[in-house]
Parts: C-alpha cells; structure tokens; sequence
C-alpha cells in the first residue's frame, strides 16, 4: 500500500514530465472537467477528464488521463517502433496514461473555430442532437450569439451514464 506522500509523490512526478493535464493548456478551449477519486487499502486511482474544443483537431474532445497504483488496458507493444520504445514507455509511465476521443462528428455545424450559423445539429456518439439559439449577450469586445445543446445520459444513448445533465454553450460566429 502506498502512503499519501508517495501517491503525491507520483502526481509531482507526471506534472514534473508534463502528463498531468493542465486547464490552462493552449491547445484547448477548456469546456467542462471531472475528477473521480478512488482509494481502497491496496489501490488508488484518480482519472481526470477533460472536454473542450481542440483547435489541433478542429473539433470538441474528450482527454481522460488516469493516475493509479495499476494501470490496465495499457498500449501494446505492437504499436511502438521497437521492443525498447515499448519498455520506456512503460518505465516513463509507470502510474499515468492517457486516452483522447473525439465524441462529436465533423459535419456543416463547425465552421473553423466557430458554430457555423448553418449547422444547427451535431451528432455525439450516432446520435442528432439539435441545438438552439439561446439569448444574445454582449462582451467588451464584441456580441456573440450563443446555441445550448442539452447533453445527457438519456439523449446520448449511454449506459452507464458518463455525462450527468450539462448545458454546452458554443459561440456562433457574428453574421
């Protein structure tokens, strides 16, 4: 079992490497995050998840970074260059790993780094969901429309459910 001081320890360390997420990271328009802890006598875990828009990318997604004692489903060796490349990354990343998934589909509704005024549904996971125009609001420097799309259990078709009720607000370009 490991004591308080070595689990922080090993969170010290993925920051140290730059593996632990920071949500002020650049290359993503931070939208909404969770944290789920886990602690047993013999194991912990933290998982980390991270939704917003990815300008890399061109769309929304999702980066869930996990932190444990013991880590599974971990990348196979068949996906590395060589037996040795395999082996720092499991020394490198003993307690911490990383997924990133793009739940929602390229289609008309994005255009560049703004809701095309056009594409008013998305769909996350096989499933439409259309959004609505929401009031007008104003900034310093400009008037943004915004559009709320309801995301829940129910309408994204999950179970278990992974995604408690939430309102996503996206800017929509100014005509």
């Amino acid at each position: 079992m490991q004591t308080a001081d070595e689990i922080l320890g090993t969170l010290d360390a993925a920051c140290d490497s730059y593996a632990f997420p920071m949500l002020d990271n650049g290359y993503m328009y931070l939208a909404a995050t969770r944290l789920s802890l886990y602690r047993s006598p013999a194991d912990w875990a933290m998982v980390i998840e991270l939704f917003g828009f990815s300008p890399r990318a061109g769309l929304p997604a999702l980066t869930v970074s996990t932190f444990a004692s013991r880590l599974h489903d971990r990348d196979p060796a068949s996906i590395y260059m060589n037996e040795e490349a395999y082996r720092n990354y499991l020394r490198n990343a003993r307690n911490d790993d990383s997924r990133y998934f793009y739940p929602v589909k390229v289609g008309p509704w994005i255009d560049e780094e703004f809701v095309s005024d056009e594409g008013l549904e998305v769909t996350v996971r096989g499933n439409p969901i259309k959004l609505r125009r929401g009031p007008t609001t104003r900034d310093s420097r400009s008037s943004s429309k915004m559009l709320t799309a309801s995301m829940c259990s129910s309408c994204l078709g999950m179970s278990p459910p992974r995604i408690a009720t939430t309102f996503w607000q996206l800017r929509v370009n100014n005509e």
